[in-house]
């Protein structure tokens, strides 16, 4: 194999001579190029914010039922996963002490079925098991439960005891779930 790509390159000591400042100018001109790409994208996906919190605000969140929040965060994901979620991420910062934006995400990214894409937004799940309000912390648990993963059983199992009893049952009763479905 090594013969036939010396063949093409010729001497393999014509490939010694490129030099590493070359390589680094080449790096670093390509780390720009993405960079700025997906600055780009984010300023663009931003763009979607207001659509997403009148969606908040005009759409119904049930399960069994998809909406258009849900279809428009999917849209998102497909044209670009890691700009997504960024995205989301953004949101759940930004919109912290808006409790219907974000009951609205958590149920949202819940419903996610892309165990790649749910890996990234665990974090959202796990903050949200710490938020002051009892809704945001009930629907995090939701998140665990509908994705019923690893991760989501590792996110319960180190989060700190919930206050209040029956969301602290709740979540038990949720990582016993996981468990046994993983087992």
């Amino acid at each position: 194999m090594i013969d036939i790509i010396e063949e093409k390159l010729g001497d393999s000591s014509d490939c010694n001579r490129i030099k590493t400042s070359e390589i680094a100018s080449f790096n670093s001109s390509a780390d720009y190029s993405i960079s700025k790409f997906n600055e780009q994208t984010l300023t663009d996906f931003k763009k979607n914010t207001p659509v997403f919190l009148r969606m908040v605000r005009e759409e119904n969140f049930e399960i069994g039922f998809t909406n258009n929040l849900d279809k428009l965060v999917a849209d998102l994901i497909e044209r670009n996963p890691m700009i997504a979620i960024i995205w989301l991420n953004n949101i759940y910062v930004n919109y912290y002490s808006d409790t219907k934006v974000l009951l609205a995400l958590l149920f949202t990214i819940s419903r996610i079925d892309n165990n790649l894409i749910r890996q990234s937004l665990v974090i959202i799940a796990i903050a949200g098991l710490a938020h002051s309000d009892i809704e945001i912390r009930e629907s995090s648990i939701m998140c665990f439960e509908n994705w019923g993963d690893i991760s989501s059983l590792n996110g319960l199992k180190d989060s700190i005891k919930d206050p209040v009893d029956w969301i602290q049952e709740y979540k038990e009763q949720v990582i016993l779930d996981i468990e046994k479905s993983l087992s």
